[in-house]
């Protein structure tokens, strides 16, 4: 979906993305903790999981809620926002894609919601790890799918790539405690 939100929201969200009072941490791998990624420098930031929620996490919410809708399920139950800031460089002429994976085990609904123009693209593979959408990051655009679906971002050359990452249950087990 192209333009999720009002184009003042996704600017006030960049905005802030942007600005020193949002907090990056370094990140040696994207995907996966303790990895040295070779492929790119990428900054992270949590904003809400079962042990931490942000003061600002009201700023990304709607996104979710309004995804939900569109998908059919109503306020969605979130159990994980975080931010990803992939920093460009043009020098690097290797492999830029990230490692394939799922972001849980558990059967989920992955939001990305990206918030700046930028080349690196998300790519979606079926089951032969075969690509079957490569999405480009455009200001404002959110693409919803099937968390059980391996995916992996590619890391920019010109320009720095900027997304939210949403995780939700569609069918929220018996156990899950709603975080926002």
């Amino acid at each position: 979906f192209d333009s999720i939100i009002p184009e003042k929201d996704q600017n006030l969200l960049k905005h802030y993305l942007y600005s020193h009072d949002f907090p990056w941490y370094y990140n040696r791998d994207p995907t996966f903790k303790g990895d040295r990624s070779k492929r790119g420098t990428t900054f992270s930031s949590n904003i809400l999981s079962s042990n931490y929620r942000s003061p600002n996490v009201g700023l990304f919410v709607p996104i979710a809620n309004i995804c939900g809708d569109r998908l059919g399920f109503g306020i969605p139950v979130i159990f994980n926002i975080r931010a990803f800031l992939h920093i460009k460089n043009s020098k690097f002429m290797f492999n830029r894609r990230d490692t394939l994976h799922v972001d849980t085990s558990d059967p989920h609904v992955v939001i990305l919601y990206y918030i700046n123009d930028a080349d690196g693209p998300t790519e979606i593979v079926d089951e032969n790890k075969k690509i079957i959408k490569r999405v480009v990051p455009k200001q404002g655009k959110c693409i919803m799918f099937d968390g059980s679906l391996y995916h992996r971002s590619t890391h920019p050359r010109k320009h720095n790539r900027c997304v939210i990452n949403f995780n939700l249950y569609k069918t929220p087990p018996p156990t899950a405690i709603p975080y926002y």
